[in-house]
């Protein structure tokens, strides 16, 4: 089904094949490996599996995988190493069981943007932490701390000590 499809056909996959774009950027070394550098533009596909190609599980993916970071990344080392902008940022998913339906997307301009900004920062927080020799993270605290049980958990507790209960009563 993905090489039946009208785009792919049309080359959407065609040109250097997992690449590595090296470059630095704030004083900090970056890499982006796309599927696929474009021969002659810069509109950038990069193919993706996954269960459902329904709009509900990729705005999920575009989240959890952080796929507009990639975008970004792809971006800064298109222009830093091959004097390129990115014009687009297309991702071609393909589902893994059959039938093996087939979905291709870009990415809003203005997400790749915002992702931009994160490397930017993410990368200035690296700076500042190498400089300094600190790593501050999330568990940073000075005494111990109460953390509920997710609620679906102690549901589920709740239920087996209730049939428990009343098998044993």
């Amino acid at each position: 089904s993905l090489a039946a499809h009208p785009m792919v056909k049309a080359g959407i996959l065609d040109g250097y094949v997992e690449r590595s774009l090296i470059w630095e950027h704030g004083g900090v070394w970056l890499k982006s490996r796309p599927d696929c550098i474009p021969n002659d533009s810069g509109d950038f596909a990069d193919l993706k599996t996954c269960a459902s190609v329904r709009t509900d599980d990729l705005r999920r993916a575009l989240g959890q995988f952080q796929y507009p970071m990639q975008a970004a990344l792809t971006g800064m080392g298109s222009r830093a190493v091959l004097q390129r902008e990115l014009q687009t940022f297309t991702l071609v998913f393909v589902e893994k069981d059959a039938p093996h339906c087939v979905r291709i997307i870009s990415i809003k301009p203005d997400d790749i943007e915002r992702a931009a900004r994160k490397v930017d920062v993410a990368v200035n927080l690296f700076s500042e932490c190498w400089e300094s020799g600190k790593w501050p993270g999330p568990g940073e605290q000075n005494d111990a701390e109460f953390m509920d049980v997710p609620e679906w958990s102690r549901k589920s507790d709740d239920d087996r000590l209730a049939l428990y209960d009343l098998e044993h009563s």
